[in-house]
């Protein structure tokens, strides 16, 4: 976790599972300079129960929310998933699309 962050991350297998993310210098792109780099050493990021403002960022980022039930709590959950390998199909589609035009 770099220094202007504070919060939790567990790795799970290729997998980063970020949980109570909080900047400690708001609105200097902290987060967002986390995810980059994030981005690009896992294939899936999953942020379970994001607060609204790491929603709205992760949802302007690619990132689709779904529903994931967790057993050590009993609980289903709200989670923001970022699947790398989804993202470069979507973005090679995108540019293909674009071209055609």
């Amino acid at each position: 976790m770099p220094d202007t962050l504070a919060g939790y991350c567990c790795v799970e297998g290729n997998t980063l599972y970020i949980s109570a993310i909080i900047s400690k210098q708001e609105h200097r792109g902290n987060f967002r300079k986390f995810l980059d780099d994030v981005e690009q050493k896992f294939d899936i990021i999953k942020v379970p129960s994001p607060s609204l403002r790491m929603y709205k960022i992760l949802k302007l980022r690619g990132y689709v929310s779904q529903y994931e039930f967790y057993e050590e709590i009993g609980e289903t959950v709200r989670v923001m998933v970022f699947h790398r390998l989804k993202q470069h199909v979507e973005q090679y589609f995108d540019k293909k699309l674009k071209e055609k035009r």
